[in-house]
Order: structure tokens, then sequence, then C-alpha cells
């Protein structure tokens, strides 16, 4: 997916702007950062941490991924308050 669908499906779950950072700013939750050998990394940072982290060689594919997890966050907190989508 692209930037500008990534951005609307975020959008469509409301999905707070303070769990992920796009900018590559370490943010406490998952990070999207494009390196500067052309790669896109994605990863979670905790507590000066960081884990499940993936780099991609396609900026569509690290969006894909990114949003899958940020999607899972999200219904993992919406069983949590006992919602559905």
């Amino acid at each position: 997916m692209t930037l500008k669908e990534f951005n609307a499906k975020v959008k469509e779950l409301n999905i707070p702007d303070n769990s992920y950072s796009l900018a590559g700013k370490l943010v406490e939750g998952f990070v999207f950062e494009k390196t500067d050998r052309n790669r896109w990394r994605v990863f979670h940072f905790e507590r000066g941490n960081y884990t499940m982290e993936e780099t991609f060689y396609i900026e569509e594919n690290a969006y894909d991924y990114f949003f899958s997890l940020l999607e899972k966050l999200s219904d993992m907190r919406n069983a949590k308050d006992g919602r559905r989508r």
C-alpha cells in the first residue's frame, strides 16, 4: 500500500497517533523509517529496546507490514475493551 492508503486505513481504525511514528522518530511503539540505503525499516521500540525489526526493499511492502502490526495492536486493544471492528 502507499502512504496515502496507509494513512486512510489508520484513520479508519482510529489508531492513536502516539502509538507509532512514520518519520523514524523514536516513540514508544511502532516505528517506520527510511534508511540511508533506500530501504525501509519497521520495528517496535520500547524502553530503549528494538524488537520485531524487519527491513524492506519495496516501500509498499513496508507499509503493508507496518499496517498489519498496527491492525493487530488495534484488534488486541478492542478485544481488551470488549469492542469489535
